[in-house]
C-alpha cells in the first residue's frame, strides 16, 4: 500500500459514538490508544475485538450529515467510507476516497443499505438522507486493527487504513504507541 504524506482526511465529528468491545459506547473524542473496540471482518462476515492503535484528528469545512432508517445519524468527511451491503466500501466522494486512502471505492447513494449494530446481532438500515454542510468541524479518526473498520453510530466504517498512513504531526492526536 502507498503511504501517504500530505493527508488532508478524517472522519467523524464530536459526539460520534464508538462502540467498545463490552457493547458500550464512548465518543470518538474520548478514545484512546489501548481501548477495546469492536470491528467487521468483511471478509468472514464477523464482529471481531481489536485494540486502538491510533488516533487521528483534522479540520474540515464540508461535511456531510448521512440519516439512516432506524434514525440513526453520522457528520462524516465527503471521502468517509461506509460499508454497504451488496457493494463493498463507499462513500459520498469515491474519488477522493480512492485518492487519499487507496481504497477501491463506489459510490454511495440513498437507499443503499449499510450493517448496524444492534443487542449482538447486525442489521441492515438504508441511507434515507445525505445532506451537506458548511461548517468549520474538529473531525476525528481511530484505528480498527486489520479490518481496517470500526462502528461509528453503530454503523460499521472504514478506519481509512488509518495504520497505514504517514501523517503529518499535527494531524496525529496520539502518537502510535501499541504495535
Amino acid at each position: 500500500m502507498n503511504k501517504k504524506t500530505n493527508f488532508k482526511g478524517f472522519c467523524f465529528s464530536k459526539g460520534t459514538k464508538v462502540l467498545l468491545s463490552n457493547t458500550k459506547t464512548k465518543n470518538i473524542e474520548d478514545i484512546k490508544i489501548g481501548d477495546e473496540i469492536l470491528n467487521y471482518n468483511v471478509q468472514n462476515c464477523v464482529v471481531e475485538i481489536e485494540i486502538v492503535r491510533k488516533i487521528a484528528t483534522s479540520m474540515h469545512s464540508v461535511v456531510n450529515v448521512i440519516e439512516f432508517s432506524n434514525g440513526m445519524q453520522l457528520e462524516s468527511t465527503t471521502d468517509h467510507p461506509y460499508f454497504v451491503v451488496d457493494k463493498g466500501w463507499c462513500s459520498v466522494n469515491p474519488k477522493a476516497s480512492n485518492k487519499n486512502y487507496n481504497m477501491n471505492v463506489q459510490e454511495m447513494y440513498i437507499r443503499d443499505k449499510c450493517l448496524y449494530f444492534d443487542n449482538d446481532k447486525l442489521i441492515e438500515v438504508a441511507i434515507i438522507n445525505i445532506e451537506t454542510k458548511v461548517k468549520e468541524t474538529k473531525m476525528y479518526v481511530i484505528s480498527g486493527g486489520d479490518n481496517n473498520s470500526f462502528f461509528a453510530n453503530g454503523i460499521v466504517v472504514s478506519d481509512e487504513n488509518l495504520l497505514e498512513l504517514e501523517l503529518p504531526k499535527e494531524e496525529l492526536a496520539k502518537k502510535q504507541s501499541i504495535n
